[in-house]
């Protein structure tokens, strides 16, 4: 029976061991590594090294070392990094200042080698002197035109030492401290050394520590006194730049080219310069007034030549040439033109708007209006004062809820190279109140002898109606196609009638805004909402 039993335990031992079977895993590592230590120590003072070494529990990586890494103060150089095994090595650079704390913030750049799990802006911090600087400022960044909080906006102090345009700062100078703003458009700047500074927050798109023409910045009205003001917010814009320049031109046709400048300037004119036919030029600005559309008729003109006059200087010139050939619109028979019903509001005498790729020259006839099949009216294209020519609109006292057809005639509208429109029909709808909606809007918190501006945007904060105002009050939106929207209360400080961003070199910072969630207007119902400014 014994020997049975040891034959049978011997059988399954055997058994087991063909069987091989893989070894169950622990539990999923999710711990970062731990610093075991730092030669020198961290902190570190009087420290005049040129190597700092970090030991680690595990095997580590560095992972985005470019994007994560933030030194402040600035270094000559940045420091070379390596990662071996379980250290870290730091080689600084020489010269360093005296008497200056560092910081090194490694962001989310450590991690480990076999999970990747990243230690959370872990710092080394030292100093070149005696004591550690402990001083700090933090706050937050948003767009001034919209709130929303940014990140990834470089914040930049600079010590005010010798400082003779302090606006120039942010354009010329690395600065003495900086860091980044993070996921929730915050950002905290420490080991600060007690001093006055001042301060600004802008994009850097290609970090070189310099505001460019094209970046977001913000900047505030004061010298910072440290220690005593440790909080400070930005409101960032673009800036207005010094000088109008041309930035782009395309040629559209041989007789059709466009000036794009640096940016929108209502006081810019562009004068034609030479012997051209001035009747035979004409230019329409589009709606930015940063963009000039010149057209010509004279079939005979080799180039033109512009120049750009910002009221005060010649600020750049323009010497486009016009080529051979002929324009692509002498090919064509007949004139392109594009209809469109306009956007709905409480006036309703605008219904169609006629859009033609050039200037109309001349306007003979009438449009056809029809209801239902029934022909009430005839009226004649026009366009609005002020307007561009190549826009006209079909103006009629429509009615709401009823069916339209409007007709134009062939040859009714002829551009500057002689072609003519051929028959148009369009037919569509006025709305109606049940397939519109109703904002309206109770507005709070204003001050008495300004004004406001209340404005219906999109979601991106394109502006689609306005109400000029200067008392709180409840304020109605009439006829909104249904859709999503936001509401913006602007303090229209320069009283311009729209939002003007801020100018460093002014030092006149964004107007005030108050803006809302995004709101849903339905048909046929009336939101009711609030906005307060303060």
């Amino acid at each position: 029976m014994k020997r049975l039993a040891l034959l049978v335990f011997i059988a399954l031992f055997v058994a087991s061991c063909a069987n091989k079977v893989a070894p169950t895993g622990g539990e999923k590592d999710i711990k970062p590594p731990v610093v075991k230590e730092s030669e020198p120590a961290n902190p570190a003072i009087d420290f005049h090294g040129r190597e700092i070494k970090l030991k680690f529990d595990e095997y580590v990586q560095l992972t985005d070392l470019n994007g994560q890494l933030l030194i402040s103060p600035l270094m000559p150089s940045t420091p070379e990094i390596k990662a071996m095994k379980k250290e870290i090595l730091i080689k600084l650079p020489d010269s360093l200042r005296e008497n200056t704390t560092y910081t090194i913030n490694f962001g989310k750049s450590i991690a480990d080698i076999h999970e990747s799990n990243a230690i959370e802006n872990y710092k080394f911090i030292f100093s070149t002197g005696t004591i550690i600087d402990s001083l700090f400022i933090q706050g937050t960044v948003r767009n001034a035109k919209n709130n929303e909080l940014l990140k990834s906006i470089s914040v930049m102090m600079y010590r005010n030492e010798g400082v003779t345009n302090a606006d120039s700062l942010v354009f010329t100078k690395r600065p003495d401290y900086f860091s980044k703003t993070d996921e929730k458009g915050a950002f905290n700047i420490s080991n600060v050394a007690a001093g006055t500074y001042y301060v600004f927050a802008f994009e850097d798109k290609n970090n070189d520590y310099k505001c460019g023409e094209d970046e977001l910045l913000g900047f505030v009205d004061r010298i910072i006194q440290l220690p005593g003001e440790a909080n400070v917010d930005f409101k960032c814009s673009m800036q207005e730049l010094p000088i109008v320049r041309v930035a782009k031109v395309s040629k559209k046709d041989r007789f059709y080219f466009s000036v794009g400048l640096n940016k929108p300037d209502t006081t810019v004119n562009i004068e034609e310069l030479g012997l051209v036919d001035k009747s035979k030029i004409i230019q329409e600005w589009n709606v930015n007034h940063d963009t000039l559309m010149v057209f010509t008729n004279d079939t005979l003109q080799e180039s033109i030549k512009l120049r750009v006059f910002d009221g005060k200087s010649l600020s750049d010139t323009v010497d486009m040439k016009m080529g051979s050939g002929t324009s692509k619109k002498k090919e064509q028979e007949k004139l392109n033109l594009f209809v469109y019903q306009t956007p709905e509001s409480s006036d309703t005498t605008k219904g169609l708007m006629i859009k033609s790729e050039h200037p109309i020259k001349a306007n003979k006839g009438f449009a056809y209006i029809y209801r239902d099949t029934l022909l009430v009216d005839s009226v004649t294209p026009s366009m609005s004062k002020g307007e561009n020519q190549r826009t006209f609109y079909v103006n009629y006292k429509w009615k709401r809820g009823e069916q339209y057809r409007v007709m134009i005639p062939s040859g009714v509208l002829t551009d500057i190279y002689g072609l003519t429109n051929d028959t148009l029909n369009k037919s569509f709808a006025m709305t109606t109140d049940r397939l519109s909606g109703v904002l309206i809007v109770k507005v709070r918190g204003l001050f008495p002898d300004k004004k406001y501006l209340l404005q219906l945007t999109s979601e991106k904060i394109e502006v689609i109606r306005q109400l000029e105002i200067v008392a709180d009050g409840d304020y109605k939106f009439e006829y909104i196609n249904p859709s999503n929207y936001k509401l913006r209360l602007v303090d229209d400080q320069d009283q311009n009638k729209e939002w003007t961003p801020g100018n460093i070199r002014k030092r006149q910072q964004p107007e005030r805004i108050a803006i809302s969630d995004n709101l849903q207007v339905r048909a046929n119902w009336e939101l009711e909402t609030e906005i307060t400014i303060q």
